[in-house]
């Protein structure tokens, strides 16, 4: 059923251009990248982003909640709230681009057409905006720094390690770079030092408690 709806789609597409009906063929393009969105887009998105996005940064959609009708049955967390807010912006955008559209029509044509330009450009680049920041928010998650043992699952997502234990330790130090915290600590079993281990949460660490000390990609951290 969708190859036969993109088939004709794609017909309309050239039927439109034939005819010179830039205005309806601009508005059949934004229809069109709605369905892509709706169908495929956004899923792929979710499903590379939500593994590891902050449970604490999600929301449950109050609005066009068929949008996300999909997306809600692969997770408990919910919607990331930057993917809902740049879906709800596009839904109104298209709205208020379909309304004025239409007025201009018998106004100004012309008006139609950079409407409809501004409006894709628009959908575009919020598209482009949420799904970078999803990405950054779901490898700082897991990652913690970004350093030259983990930039390759930046730019690809295979294969991904996940933290793993590395025994208990106490803080001897703490020091702060920019607005990172990281701390000396010593290891309880073989009495190793080690010098840069990022602190995380905003709690005061006892230096007489013992932590577990976690690594992934050479990044060392306590919680």
């Amino acid at each position: 059923m969708q190859n036969i709806l993109f088939v004709l789609e794609i017909a309309a597409i050239f039927f439109l251009m034939s005819k010179g009906c830039i205005s309806v063929l601009l508005w059949v393009m934004s229809l069109i990248l709605f369905q892509m969105s709706y169908e495929k887009g956004n899923e792929h998105i979710y499903l590379e982003a939500i593994e590891d996005y902050p449970v604490q940064d999600c929301v449950k959609p109050k609005k066009f909640r068929f949008l996300y009708k999909k997306l809600n049955k692969l997770s408990y967390k919910g919607i990331p709230k930057e993917m809902y807010y740049c879906e709800t912006i596009k839904v109104y955008g298209f709205i208020i681009y379909s309304i004025s559209a239409f007025v201009m029509l018998f106004i100004d044509i012309q008006m139609t057409y950079w409407l409809g330009g501004a409006y894709i450009t628009l959908y575009v680049g919020l598209s482009l905006l949420s799904a970078g920041i999803l990405k950054r928010k779901s490898f700082i998650a897991r990652y913690k720094l970004l350093n030259r043992y983990n930039l390759k699952y930046l730019l690809g997502p295979e294969d991904e390690p996940y933290p793993k234990q590395v025994g208990k330790c106490r803080i001897e130090s703490v020091f702060r770079r920019g607005r990172k915290v990281f701390a000396v600590v010593r290891m309880k079993d073989t009495g190793e030092e080690k010098n840069r281990v990022l602190v995380l949460g905003k709690k005061e660490h006892n230096r007489d408690t013992f932590y577990i000390l976690y690594e992934i990609c050479n990044v060392y951290y306590i919680v």
